[in-house]
């Protein structure tokens, strides 16, 4: 399981609250739920971090916390004992599905991750791209694609130096009536505000029919 809290919400998203250097407090962190049978000498871990990237964009200033050990400290668990009824539990069934409708692969689906280090600039940049293949229906010869590219780029000690990019294609078509959509959006942040810019085209054919941009910041509000 894990869980996730801006620290400036520890007493409710609607009442935001400045942390002060320094300045001890108590946090609730909400866990999502998970069953787990513990086996006689096991343990389990809890492991606490300032950051959560890529789950959750890191704050604008590097930050250290300090832990209290004691009694005000713990990891509330809910707890079920064994019942005899227990033995009489079956297993759950299969999932049950419709059988997939039968296609032709026109383009073999891949899937490409690299990490490129930038020694002078002390940049990490990692590039995930997915290509989910080109199909074609064989009952009516529709025909489908998706290929995905997300790039995230950040300086080694510097929050702000972040930078996402991602990009999407999807194409349909059958025979000589092919369309396309491509779409963009890289996200950036300053110290009071998200920056993102996004792009959107259509294509029919090989003609582009449609174009927008957008360009905008939204207030960063404690985040």
């Amino acid at each position: 399981s894990w869980g996730l809290l801006n620290l400036t919400h520890r007493n409710g998203h609607e009442n935001p609250e400045e942390l002060i250097p320094g300045k001890k407090f108590k946090a609730k962190v909400q866990l999502n739920a998970c069953a787990h049978a513990l086996s006689p000498g096991h343990r389990w871990r809890v492991s606490l971090s300032s950051a959560y990237f890529p789950h959750a964009w890191p704050s604008p200033e590097l930050t250290t916390l300090q832990i209290f050990p004691g009694d005000e400290t713990f990891l509330n668990l809910p707890f079920r004992k064994s019942r005899p009824e227990d033995a009489q539990l079956t297993d759950f069934l299969d999932p049950e599905c419709s059988p997939p409708l039968p296609t032709e692969e026109l383009r073999t689906n891949s899937r490409k991750r690299t990490i490129e280090h930038e020694v002078i600039e002390d940049r990490i940049t990692l590039t995930d791209k997915v290509d989910n293949g080109r199909y074609r229906f064989v009952e009516d010869g529709l025909e489908t694609e998706d290929v995905g590219c997300d790039t995230l780029s950040l300086k080694e000690g510097e929050p702000l130096s972040l930078k996402v990019n991602c990009e999407r294609t999807a194409g349909i078509g059958r025979g000589d009536w092919q369309t396309r959509v491509e779409a963009s959006g890289t996200m950036t942040a300053s110290l009071e505000n998200f920056e993102v810019i996004s792009r959107l085209e259509v294509f029919e054919g090989g003609q582009r029919i449609f174009y927008r941009t957008w360009d905008f910041q939204i207030p960063r509000g404690w985040v």
